[in-house]
């Protein structure tokens, strides 16, 4: 055949002797300065200093003005590039050869080094391999790169007539620049940095290199000489022009079939194999070298999103960061997202995602000057139904990501669309096909045409390349490959510009896009919805926390206190840092995590102080003290409360009757109702009353084989295994267990490729029922409590439960304590209701989600675990029965088996992850089927106890203030003041329940005028103040942030 008399690895042979052509000069570097220290090169050092500087001599040789320096460096362990004092270029494993614009002069390169490798590889010893300095003749060079990005062409096509074309084409453009020799110095040059095979025998290359340095003088007598410069220069532009022009005319013979918009970025995880300390030179390491690759006014856009990559460049790099602002002003950096973090979006609570993007859009504002449209979140572990109407909120209007494209049982239907979320808000969606991190490949752009589904509404589909996940970004023979392939026949037309003039283009066909309704559920790492039980319940303590802390503050800002904003401020960041996706959802190493405890706990202990310094100034303005109790949610709540008081007093209610009391070592339980958002002060009294028997107790009774416990709501059998054997609803007449429940099963959990991250659909194989008792204990027997302990051991590891139960709440309390000392161990706990229901309903943080129960289709049977936030519940006509938990949110639901997962132990990334004491719980809740509202007041309540502390002088008599009043089903989230007005606050309030309805609110304020507002606090238009309240309309599962002009 034809395209066999241009043979590739002929072709590529010649390009080889190109390139070596081209370097005019070869410096070996074997003496570096480490920390002041000269070091010898290769070397391997336990430990090293900071910096490593290294002194390049000036060439001084012909062609200065036409020539350019590589610097290799061969070492692992990344590094930022200062070049004569300024910072310059990022070294990492895809960075190798750092650019010398100005090789004609002496240059100092430093190198501040970093703890880790790329991928967050660290090894004990540092190693210096090599390091080598090349001049070479830019234009020959960039021409023998040129060559050979073609030849990757030739091999995608060579079955195509196309292929013998380009074969010839790249052949007479090589004889154009014909090289007639080389100097033994490029020949030694090509074989020691860029292919000791010369393109044929590895075998011939150790002599050949041994006759290089024993008869360099005979070598070069036999040809290997100085080539003609001058000639090599004046045919090396005839060369390129000839090959431009001639693909120019191939254009014209071979049809280029579709278009693919091509855009640069560097994924880059804010904290996983690494420290978030080592992202921060990630990020600049990658501004370094994108700012280099598109310093000679390309049209190419390089994208990167989180506002808080921006502030940490400003804060530590602050040159770098006036470098990226001008890109920005200049068109070819685009900052997206709109976000903090690229955090995680299906565990994270309801306001820490609002704050994400609160947050992220005013730093982009106050600094870009622009709201981003764009939610760039490519490597997110799925993405929940709420977002659509969160980011719509935020001023987003197209959103993205690859990690869809990792899903195991079923490809996704479409690669554009509209995704409609819970609310049926809409937002734009596109995948990433190919990833976040590609090269720039000829046949990754065909397959990007050939693969994409939506040619026919939109024949454009996005092509994303860079380095990524530890960052590097992209390298300047990226931008040369895309300059060539505009003009190669047969590859899909490739178009650049910004990224907002894209999704513009795909915003104006909308209408025609195919709409997904609901989850974007990744059929991959359903294990990180449960992995680090630890951080999830320090993530969700500091969310809760904070929103008390700002509704506090508001309240007694409203009555005339300073609201501590940049505070609060601060410690959101801190919070929203710490949950981004690898973080929150457990698949970090230890490292990492024991910043991020330290980090919450702190953060957690600060805000407990706000809340008492705000109680203070509350209390002081309405002149109450003692034992004051905060109930933070906004509807009466029934609860218990533990106190430690002199045995002569006696707590009193608000006529000055006795509450109802227990014992309990050595304190007392108190039986409480609070009103609505209240600060109660509890009166106490010398006065002693009758200890009578408390009719509508709980009690329970003790047999040879099983426990009972019974208030007024339940009447439950428990074996002295822990197992419930019978569950009766006294209120609603039904035996709601079809078979004994809360059965513990730990199982073996080696997941076949990510150890922290996923849980296989085969785990149920191999598993071992916690079953070996000891004696169950009655610690409390009521009237107001009581607590029942079992003890089971498995292996070296010991599970505690205290299963409680209340007098007048109607939810049955398990409180978990595991001592745990097993790695690849998965434990759940299953219920069996007698529910039999097509589909089990799910919280989503504000509103919630059915999924079949059933395995009918690939897409149920991908969803074998799935995740929740606060509760699943199975429902029919009669009744629904659910596991309340927002800790625990992995959960597996098969027909009318409901197993909760409580804990799962990693070897990868991190060992350490669950082990030790770990506490949790979970509550079993049965109700009338059409109360689905009160299940989430029971979860609030189980979530959000009150806040109690002792101040001052105790009150004889019980005073209470509430703070608003809701009629409707509505649930507040949070109150906080606004940001940038004073005298104004924000209520963000969502409706959880599927229908339409109209809330009345009853706030504490003198209001003045009242708006809905969006996430951003932007005003969207006012509503009217009737008698001092607010009437709001809700959609099914809509999220308002309503926001108050207050008098004080």
């Amino acid at each position: 055949m034809a395209i066999s008399l241009y043979h590739p690895k002929s072709l590529y042979r010649r390009i080889l002797f190109l390139k070596a052509a081209s370097i005019l000069k070869r410096y070996k570097v074997y003496d570096v300065s480490i920390s002041d220290n000269m070091v010898r090169i290769p070397c391997s050092l336990r430990s090293i200093g900071n910096n490593i500087e290294i002194k390049l001599n000036a060439y001084n040789g012909d062609y200065c003005d036409k020539a350019m320096g590589l610097l290799y460096i061969d070492m692992n362990r990344d590094a930022i590039v200062y070049l004569n004092g300024k910072p310059h270029y990022g070294y990492d494993k895809y960075h190798k050869y750092i650019p010398i614009d100005n090789p004609c002069i002496e240059n100092v390169v430093e190198l501040k080094m970093y703890t880790t490798y790329t991928f967050g590889e660290h090894s004990e010893m540092f190693k210096i391999n090599r390091i080598d300095y090349i001049v070479v003749l830019k234009d020959l060079w960039y021409l023998a790169n040129r060559l050979s990005y073609l030849l990757e062409v030739i091999d995608l096509f060579k079955d195509h007539w196309l292929a013998y074309e380009l074969s010839k084409l790249l052949r007479e453009s090589l004889d154009l620049v014909y090289v007639d020799t080389i100097t033994r110095e490029s020949l030694e040059a090509i074989i020691d940095l860029f292919d000791p095979s010369l393109g044929a025998f590895y075998e011939l290359v150790d002599d050949l290199k041994a006759l290089l340095r024993e008869r360099s003088e005979e070598l070069c007598k036999a040809g290997l000489r100085k080539p003609d410069y001058d000639r090599l220069l004046r045919n090396s532009a005839l060369a390129r022009k000839y090959l431009d022009d001639n693909l120019l005319r191939l254009n014209e013979k071979y049809w280029r079939e579709g278009s693919v918009y091509i855009v640069s970025h560097a994924h880059i995880d804010a904290a996983w194999l690494w420290s978030w300390i080592e992202t921060i030179g990630k990020i600049a390491r990658t501004a370094l070298n994108v700012l280099y690759a598109l310093r000679d006014g390309y049209d190419l856009v390089f994208v990167q999103s989180s506002a808080l990559y921006y502030k940490w460049l400003k804060e530590y790099y602050p040159d770098i960061y006036d470098r990226v602002m001008d890109a920005i002003a200049k068109g070819i950096w685009e900052p997206v997202g709109g976000m903090w973090i690229e955090s995680d979006t299906i565990l994270t609570p309801l306001e820490s995602i609002i704050r994400q993007f609160f947050y992220g859009q005013r730093f982009f504002v106050e600094n870009f000057g622009m709201k981003s449209r764009i939610a760039w979140l490519p490597d997110s572990f799925g993405f929940s139904p709420i977002l659509p109407q969160i980011m719509k909120s935020a001023g987003i209007e197209y959103f993205t990501t690859h990690k869809l494209c990792w899903n195991k049982y079923n490809e996704f239907p479409y690669h554009i669309f509209k995704w409609k979320g819970l609310d049926g808000t809409e937002m734009v969606s596109q995948l990433m096909l190919l990833g976040y991190g590609t090269d720039v490949k000829p046949s990754l752009l065909k397959k990007l045409w050939d693969d994409f589904k939506e040619k026919h509404v939109f024949p454009k589909p996005i092509y994303v390349f860079g380095y990524g996940d530890g960052g590097g970004g992209i390298i300047p023979e990226h931008v040369e490959k895309i300059d060539l392939y505009r003009i190669t026949p047969l590859l899909p037309k490739i178009e650049t510009g910004k990224l907002n003039e894209y999704i513009n283009e795909i915003i104006k066909r909308s209408e025609e896009l195919p709409v997904w309704k609901g989850e974007l559920y990744l059929e991959l790492h359903r294990g990180t919805y449960t992995t680090n039980l630890r951080i999830k319940k320090l993530v969700y303590e500091a969310d809760k926390l904070l929103r008390h802390v700002e509704t506090l503050s508001a309240i007694a800002y409203s009555l005339g206190y300073n609201y501590p904003l940049e505070e609060i401020d601060r410690l959101w960041h801190i919070l929203l840092l710490n949950e981004f996706h690898d973080i929150l959802l457990g698949s970090s190493i230890n490292s990492v995590y024991r910043t991020s405890y330290r980090e919450l706990g702190e953060l957690i202990e600060r805000s407990k102080k706000l809340i008492e310094e705000a109680i203070e100034n509350i209390s002081k303005h309405y002149q109450i003290s003692g034992i004051l109790v905060f109930n933070p949610l906004p509807w009466n709540v029934k609860t218990y409360i533990e106190l430690k008081i002199d045995e002569k007093l006696a707590p009193i209610d608000k006529d000055g009757e006795p509450l109802n009391t227990q014992e309990s070592r050595d304190k007392i339980i108190v039986e409480l109702d609070l009103d609505p958002l209240s600060l109660t002060s509890l009166g106490l009294t010398k006065t002693q009353y009758s200890k009578e028997a408390y009719k509508d107790g709980v009690k329970v009774e003790e047999h040879d084989k099983e426990i009972i416990v019974e208030n007024k709501y339940y009447r439950v059998i428990v074996g002295r295994d822990g197992v419930i054997k019978s569950l009766y609803d006294k209120e609603l007449g039904y035996e709601v267990i079809e078979r004994p429940s809360n059965v513990l099963i730990a199982y073996e959990d080696k997941p076949h490729e990510w150890d922290a991250w996923d849980i296989d659909e085969d785990y149920e194989k191999l598993r071992w029922v916690i079953n070996y008792e000891i004696i169950p204990e009655i610690i409390e027997r009521g009237p107001l409590r009581v607590i029942i302990r079992f003890k089971w051991r498995f292996r070296e590891s010991t599970i505690v439960q205290d299963m409680m139960m209340y007098s007048g709440r109607k939810e049955i309390l398990v409180k978990t304590v595991f001592d745990w000392h097993e790695r690849n161990i998965l434990v759940k706990t299953w219920f069996y209701p007698r529910v039999y229901s097509e589909y089990a309903y799910y919280d989503m943080g504000a509103g919630y989600l059915t999924r079949p129960t059933h395995r009918n289709t690939s897409w149920e049977r991908a969803k074998f675990e799935v995740y929740k936030h606060k509760w699943v519940a199975l429902r029919n006509d009669a009744y629904l029965f659910s596991i309340i938990s927002h800790e625990r949110n992995g959960v597996s639901v098969k027909e009318n088996g409901i197993g909760l997962s409580l804990l799962k132990s990693p070897l990868y990334p991190n060992p350490l992850s669950d082990y030790g004491n770990i506490d949790t719980y979970y509550a079993i809740i049965t109700l009338d089927s059409d109360k689905m509202y009160e299940l989430n007041k029971i979860a609030y309540e189980l979530m959000n106890p009150p806040y109690i502390i002792d101040k001052g002088r105790h009150m004889d008599k019980t005073l209470s203030i509430s703070f608003i009043k809701v009629h409707g089903e509505a649930i507040i989230e949070n109150i906080k003041k606004c940001h940038d007005t004073d005298n104004c606050i924000i209520i963000r309030i969502y409706n959880p329940v599927n229908k339409d309805m109209d809330v009345v609110l009853r706030p504490w304020l003198r209001m003045v005028k009242i708006y809905n507002s969006n996430i951003l606090e932007d005003n969207i238009e006012e509503i009217d103040a009737n008698k001092n309240e607010i009437i709001a309309k809700f959609r099914p599962f809509e999220i308002k942030t309503i926001k108050i002009y207050f008098k004080q």
